[in-house]
């Protein structure tokens, strides 16, 4: 009887789900694809949300997807009695990633499947996350022993190999030893596991699991060779059916392989457009295509797609602030009319639809009433650096040195702000230097987070002092200085670091 009011629960809402309208891309559980066949469903439960005042309301699901060389991103309120579901396309086995406050478990999820899943939470510190799961009886032992193996994989065998790994050896010699690790590892996961076990998956998750993180380790190796013609074949022994090899997308190492395969050995081919002539709009059009054209042109049929894909996720979900509808038309009809996979089409047409909503928000928003923007252009950095002390005099200060062009400063933001919160009340100031960035953008994505604080716009001068006063080799850096104005850390941890709070947190208390 309870198995049959499950199916009917589920049944019921993938009912309710189909009964939109063709073209509709968005439900209460994230995006919608009414084309795809192939979906996945979590019907879950916090069971004992109601215990915790103040506890988050959303639960989010992000999926390692390598069609746009993301993690794709799902969220869904919970009712009042903690339930959940997310009913999302799904387009083959892939490790996802279940987010709830800030903990996560890691269910491995197949096409046209549903899970029933139960958990608990519970505070830890600051944070507030999951502590345990319980899945249904169909994939209790599954999820059990998946995870198990996969930490066998890579904390047993994978980490203890690089950590052992001699730093003095040359590329070569470290590529050497790469590779017959391979071998050797290839041989423990042979004997290690049955080939039918755990739906005939398991031995090849692992086998692929094995193979592409070594060969992502031996192309990070390849960055060291200066000479192109001695890294290319450095890289020979990577060959097509390796790079591209569509069995091995039912793990995450091998999405990440692909990345770093990508842009930093397969060859790119360079692009230019003519201006001379044409108004700002043309120029805009025709560079879009091109560079859509010109990742295609590296590989042919699903591959070039996907390359194309990536990109469009990239200009359309990561740089919102400086976009506008005209150019994301661009980007959806180019999706429309060059992509023959249904999931990648519709999947890029989804982004530019998400791309114009975030558009549209920011556009009807304002500048938090607590948020302080500051342009001070005519003075010095160091000027500029005392007279943010100067300002914050007697607070703890978290600075954040951002910029608008900078995806991982914008994943940055919102554990700033979420820190922000729980020290409002407790003499810490958060200030934000944004650099090499334009006044507009700037304004946007503050408008688009909602980010209280102070917000200076760094000049060029200004942004190089604190690039040689606190030796920073890349954004988004943060700092954090003590209530007599001395620089406690000059390269502290990121917001979504547990270390940051703490230290924060010593810091108000001295």
């Amino acid at each position: 009887m309870k198995q049959f009011l499950l199916f009917f629960i589920a049944f019921l809402i993938l009912s309710s789900c189909n009964k939109h309208k063709k073209g509709e891309l968005e439900n209460q559980s994230g995006k919608f694809f009414p084309e795809v066949e192939q979906r996945s469903v979590i019907i879950g439960q916090i069971i004992n949300l109601n215990d915790f005042i103040g506890a988050p309301r959303e639960i989010e699901l992000t999926v390692d997807d390598i069609t746009i060389d993301k993690q794709h991103c799902f969220k869904t309120s919970l009712t009042d009695s903690g339930k959940f579901v997310f009913d999302i396309p799904f387009y083959h086995s892939i490790n996802t990633y279940l987010n709830y406050g800030d903990g996560n478990i890691k269910p491995y999820l197949f096409p046209n499947d549903t899970i029933y899943l139960k958990c608990k939470i519970g505070r830890k510190g600051f944070r507030i996350g999951i502590l345990s799961e319980k899945f249904d009886k169909k994939h209790d032992k599954f999820e059990n022993k998946f995870f198990k193996q996969q930490n066998w994989i890579h904390y047993k065998q994978l980490n203890p190999f690089r950590d052992k790994l001699s730093k003095d050896l040359t590329p070569q010699e470290a590529k050497k030893q790469y590779l017959d690790f391979e071998k050797q590892l290839l041989i423990k996961i042979e004997n290690r596991v049955k080939k039918n076990s755990l739906n005939g998956l398991l031995p090849d998750y692992l086998k692929y699991s094995a193979k592409y993180s070594i060969y992502q380790s031996i192309i990070r190796l390849g960055d060291k060779i200066k000479d192109y013609k001695e890294r290319q074949k450095f890289y020979s022994f990577i060959s097509d059916s390796i790079a591209f090899n569509k069995n091995a997308m039912i793990t995450s190492d091998y999405n990440s392989f692909l990345n770093w395969y990508l842009y930093n050995v397969e060859k790119r081919k360079s692009w230019r457009v003519d201006t001379i002539g044409k108004t700002k709009e043309a120029i805009i059009h025709e560079a879009i295509k091109m560079k859509l054209d010109t990742a295609m042109s590296i590989r042919k049929g699903l591959w070039g797609e996907i390359l194309g894909a990536c990109i469009i996720n990239y200009e359309t979900n990561m740089r919102e602030e400086v976009l506008d509808k005209n150019i994301v038309k661009i980007y959806y009809d180019y999706a429309t009319n060059n992509f023959k996979d249904k999931y990648i089409r519709q999947i890029s047409q989804s982004l530019c639809n998400s791309s114009n909503k975030k558009i549209k928000e920011i556009l009807n928003q304002t500048i938090p009433k607590e948020a302080k923007l500051f342009k001070n252009d005519s003075i010095s950095g160091k000027d500029l650096f005392d007279k943010i002390l100067t300002n914050n005099k007697g607070k703890v200060i978290f600075i954040d040195i951002w910029g608008t062009w900078c995806a991982p400063c914008k994943q940055a933001i919102p554990d700033a702000i979420r820190a922000h919160e729980i020290f409002k009340d407790k003499n810490v100031s958060f200030v934000y230097l944004c650099c090499r960035s334009k006044e507009e953008p700037w304004k946007k994505v503050i408008k688009q987070y909602q980010i209280n604080g102070s917000h200076y716009l760094l000049n060029a001068e200004q942004y190089t002092f604190l690039e040689n006063k606190f030796a920073i080799s890349g954004i988004p850096h943060f700092l954090l200085i003590n209530k007599n104005g001395d620089v406690a850390n000059g390269d502290a941890p990121r917001p979504s670091n547990d270390k940051l709070l703490v230290k924060i947190d010593s810091l108000v208390n001295e």
